[in-house]
């Protein structure tokens, strides 16, 4: 158990010299001035952490970017949100409906429009050549008498959380989503490492993907200093997790809460909880045009957690009626099926495409 509480004069004056460089950039008010862009400070400590070695020893000082540049990111959200009409969001203002939402995201041309198609009633554009939908398109899927919202989505590229694209449009719709569903190309993901940039993209605007929310008690107060405590051993927060807490809330101009931490938690955690604007949600991912690909790249990408594999094309996999889900038994063996998932009720394997059993 750790208990540690410090004066607000004291940290301050303590934080100050370390700080200050930090600080030529902040308004009396505490807002980012215009001297130097937001997109070029991020970038500019984005170096920084990379430039420094991750050891206990410095865990304090990445800490206290960490929480810099949350704070950049969050002010570049909310110049985004600030624009007139005309601005960011027009043609994805969806009304909400049913049961749940489900926002489709992948890169262009993955086959988000056509599984849309395939799943539902709605006719969303598709073709050959990148970016064909350009705004938000919805449809329905009818499951156990539950309507389940699907909305397909312009394709994002790396860099969407910084402004690139619509990513920021369409990061903002998944945002108010239930579930995330993330369409990759089962061919090319080997190579292209799509899934990693997009979580990328998705975390640095807040979003948590199958992740649970930190389990840390804070709340701030008018008075008394910081008082800071935990039930656990904190192996993630450097030699002194108590310094590492400070230098983060001194960044955030916290000077009076407390905090009691209930499990070991990482910097990242205890940004996101003082931030208090993440969002924790589902993400299913679904590596479509497994027909291009061998069958032992098929069973690795199906193998992964909360994957599935499908082919839109050739409606592999897809069978929504919950009547009949072929999802029992082992994947290996000569009684397996060719995809460790699911199969349509009227899809027929040959014996030949049987997986053998390992050895």
């Amino acid at each position: 158990m750790l208990a540690s509480s410090w004066p607000s004069a004291s940290l301050t004056k303590y934080c100050k010299a370390r700080l200050c460089f930090g600080l030529l950039h902040v308004s009396a008010s505490g807002r980012i001035l215009s001297t130097m862009g937001i997109v070029d400070r991020i970038k500019e400590i984005e170096e920084e952490m990379a430039r420094t070695q991750k050891n206990k020893a410095t865990e304090h000082h990445l800490g206290a970017l960490k929480a810099r540049l949350a704070k950049l990111r969050s002010e570049l959200l909310l110049e985004t949100g600030s624009k007139g009409p005309g601005g960011a969001g027009t043609g994805f203002e969806v009304a909400r409906s049913g049961d749940g939402r489900v926002a489709l995201i992948g890169f262009p041309s993955v086959g988000k429009s056509s599984l849309l198609n395939t799943l539902t009633d709605t006719e969303s554009q598709a073709a050959a050549y990148e970016f064909t939908t350009l705004t938000c398109i919805p449809g329905n899927i009818i499951y156990n008498d539950t309507k389940i919202q699907l909305l397909d989505l312009p394709g994002i590229i790396e860099g969407a959380a910084h402004g690139k694209g619509r990513g920021k449009e369409v990061i903002a719709v998944a945002r108010s989503s239930d579930l995330v569903l993330m369409v990759l190309d089962g061919g090319k993901e080997q190579v292209n490492n799509h899934r990693a940039i997009l979580e990328r993209e998705l975390e640095t605007v807040g979003l948590r993907l199958n992740k649970k929310p930190p389990n840390i008690y804070f709340r701030k107060k008018k008075d008394g200093g910081v008082k800071f405590n935990s039930t656990v051993p904190l192996t993630q927060l450097g030699p002194d997790p108590a310094l590492t807490v400070g230098r983060i809330l001194y960044e955030y101009k916290i000077h009076n809460c407390e905090m009691l931490l209930r499990e070991d938690v990482s910097t990242d955690q205890v940004i996101d909880v003082i931030e208090g604007n993440r969002k924790y949600v589902r993400c299913l991912y679904a590596y479509n045009k497994i027909d291009t690909i061998t069958i032992e790249d098929v069973d690795r990408l199906a193998r992964e957690p909360d994957a599935i594999v499908i082919s839109v094309r050739h409606k592999l996999n897809l069978e929504v009626s919950p009547r009949k889900r072929r999802e029992k038994g082992p994947p290996w063996g000569s009684s397996a099926p060719f995809f460790p998932h699911f199969l349509p009720e009227s899809f027929d394997l040959p014996s030949s495409s049987r997986l053998p059993a390992p050895p």
